[in-house]
C-alpha cells in the first residue's frame, strides 16, 4: 500500500512538472507579433462586419473615438458593426509603431480607411492609437482614438 502511494505520488509529481510549463505557455504573451495580430484581426473584422469578433475582442468599457468625433461604447460598436449604415472597404495603414508593456500592446500609426455611409463613399486619413491589454488570460481591445489628418 505504502508502495503505492509513492508511485501515486511520484506519478502526481510529475504530471504536474510537464502540465505547468505548457500551461504557462498558454498565458498571453505581450509583444509585437501580438500587437501586429491583434490588431489585423480588428481591420478584418471592420471589413467583414465580424460582430462575433468584436463581441469577444472589445473590453465592457470601451471608448470607441472615431475620426469624426463620434465615441461609441462596446454595444454601440457592435450594432454599427453589425449594421447595414457603415460599410469598411479597406485600412491602409502607414507608419505602425507598437509600445510594448507587460500586459499591454498600444499600437499607433496612420491610416486611410475607406468606408461606406449611408452608401456614400468616404475617404479618411487619420492618425490612430489602439489600446490592447490581457484581461483574465484574455486579449481586449480597451481603448481607440483617431484623429484625423488635415488635408
Amino acid at each position: 500500500m505504502i508502495d503505492d502511494m509513492k508511485k501515486l505520488t511520484l506519478a502526481i509529481l510529475l504530471v504536474l512538472t510537464v502540465a505547468v510549463p505548457v500551461a504557462a505557455d498558454l498565458v498571453p504573451t505581450a509583444d509585437e507579433p501580438t500587437g501586429r495580430m491583434l490588431e489585423l484581426k480588428r481591420r478584418e473584422g471592420l471589413i467583414r462586419g465580424d460582430e462575433k469578433l468584436f463581441e469577444t475582442m472589445l473590453s465592457p468599457n470601451i471608448r470607441y473615438v472615431h475620426s469624426t468625433g463620434l465615441v461609441q461604447t462596446k454595444d454601440e460598436m457592435i450594432a454599427m458593426v453589425a449594421g447595414d449604415k457603415v460599410n469598411y472597404l479597406s485600412i491602409d495603414v502607414e507608419d505602425e509603431n507598437y509600445a510594448i508593456y507587460e500586459k499591454s500592446v498600444i499600437v499607433t500609426g496612420t491610416q486611410t480607411i475607406r468606408l461606406k455611409v449611408d452608401g456614400k463613399l468616404i475617404t479618411s486619413h487619420s492618425r490612430f492609437t489602439v489600446v490592447y491589454h490581457i484581461i483574465r488570460d484574455k486579449w481586449k481591445c480597451t481603448a481607440y482614438q483617431s484623429t484625423p489628418i488635415p488635408e
